[in-house]
């Protein structure tokens, strides 16, 4: 009766640690990192500014509409006008300027005319661009290409950070790996140590051998401490690249839930794949970019050509008698003195355009060379993680042997200490192995494996 109650405290114990664990899978955190991590946050901020860049640049095809006021006000009258200034300064014309001054002081007219002393005016005017060199159509079609480089920036840092939460995540996968090695390794000594402890009360080994074996279990002990310590550590590396809220005391459990069964196994790959990376994109979009640059910059010194029409109310004579009235007018301007300037700016323009063609052609050149290496890593990784397999099986079989033959008094505990070295050896080198696998794959499949959005 009290096995069978020992048995079912047991099992609910190890079922309300399982309840406690939060099991989190690489997919998981490829999905946190895109919301959670700042510069992912901010990439998408670059996009929302591209495509407001490119709507503040469509109102240029718009009407430029503006109200505009005026008032003045002149110490003196900006034009007088006497009949000297009509008549001139000959003897007839002063005989009759005497004669008008005469007439003007016996009844009181005036001698003189003048206006514009004071006077205001305010209304609504319309301009609309009809020509303006090509930097109109040209500023919006590099509007255009701004967002679409913003997106494939976005895209770029978006795979970028991908592929080190993959590293990081892998990282604590094979940390994990090598506590269950070390676990296992822990269940060979603890055999051995219950084999050698009742062997010296019986007389049968020296206390030497004792005293080795709880040597080298102290020594476990202590690695399995730091191999703890090094799982939170790589766990809040990892959490926070991805922006994940986490509690340190609730670090233990986290547990990550891929393991490396399966990591070694064949994706598939041919190395020629049609996708196109990301890199590619951007070079061919630079190029564009500093073209259409050429053409907006060029088009300052072409002929520009608008319409407009201006309707307001004015009384600039300041007399009371002010009225609506309409205008429309044409503007066309033809640049005289910047032809010259303009083509120095064209082929200053050009040299630019074809330093980015030199550019982009070593790149693509330099973008083969990675394409290639990135599958040489697949190819090389993979027959690594075969070796390494096999030589898990043949340390795993001969430390199985060896703990055999220590029970029979075949061996010392020497060789089993050197068989359990040599089997957490391969282990660890094993679980090595297949994650630089699975992390070769991941980085040839993400640029050339998954097209992306244009």
């Amino acid at each position: 009766m009290r096995k069978i109650f020992t048995a079912i405290v047991t099992l609910t114990c190890f079922a309300t640690v399982l309840d406690a664990q939060q099991r989190i899978s690489l997919q998981d955190c490829l999905e946190m990192c895109e919301s959670g991590n700042p510069y992912i946050r901010n990439s998408k901020l670059d996009i929302q500014a591209s495509k407001a860049m490119k709507s503040e640049v469509m109102w240029s095809f718009f009407p430029d509409v503006s109200i505009n006021g005026m008032g003045y006000y002149a110490q003196k009258p900006l034009i007088r006008i006497t009949p000297t200034d009509l008549l001139g300064t000959s003897d007839l014309a002063w005989t009759l300027n005497n004669a008008y001054l005469d007439i003007a002081n016996r009844f009181g007219l005036p001698t003189h005319y003048s206006t514009l002393h004071n006077g205001y005016a305010f209304g609504l005017m319309a301009v609309q661009p009809i020509y303006a060199g090509g930097r109109i159509i040209n500023g919006n079609r590099l509007a255009t290409v701004g967002v679409r480089a913003s997106e494939l920036q976005a895209d770029l840092k978006l795979r970028n950070l991908k592929e080190e939460i993959e590293g990081k995540y892998w990282l604590v996968v094979s940390l994990q790996e090598k506590a269950k090695t070390l676990d296992k390794a822990e269940s060979v000594l603890d055999s051995a140590w219950f084999f050698v402890t009742s062997a010296r009360d019986a007389g049968l080994v020296a206390p030497s051998d004792v005293t080795e074996l709880s040597h080298k279990r102290s020594e476990l002990a202590s690695g399995k401490v730091k191999l703890r310590s090094g799982i939170k550590l790589a766990k809040m590396d990892l959490f926070n690249a991805i922006g994940m809220e986490y509690q340190y005391f609730d670090l233990d459990n986290y547990v990550l839930s891929e393991t490396i069964d399966g990591l070694s196994e064949g994706d598939g790959l041919t190395g020629e794949e049609s996708g196109v990376p990301i890199e590619v994109k951007l070079l061919d979009m630079q190029q564009e970019a500093k073209e259409l640059e050429k053409k907006v910059s060029v088009g300052e010194f072409l002929p520009e050509v608008g319409v407009g029409l201006s309707y307001g109310y004015g009384d600039m004579q300041g007399n009371g008698n002010g009225k609506f009235n309409g205008v429309g007018f044409v503007s066309v301007k033809i640049p005289l003195t910047g032809i010259g300037k303009a083509a120095s700016r064209a082929r200053r323009m050009d040299y630019e355009i074809q330093k980015v063609s030199n550019e982009r052609e070593y790149l693509d050149e330099q973008l083969q060379l990675q394409r290639r290496k990135l599958f040489l890593d697949i190819e090389t990784s993979e027959s690594q993680a075969e070796v390494s397999r096999e030589a898990l099986k043949d340390a795993e079989e001969a430390q199985r042997r060896c703990l055999a033959d220590y029970e029979a008094g075949r061996v010392t505990v020497t060789d089993l200490l050197q068989a359990e070295l040599e089997y957490r050896s391969a282990s660890e080198k094993h679980i090595e192995d297949c994650i630089e696998y699975r992390k070769a794959v991941n980085a040839y499949r993400c640029r050339y494996c998954e097209q992306q959005d244009d």
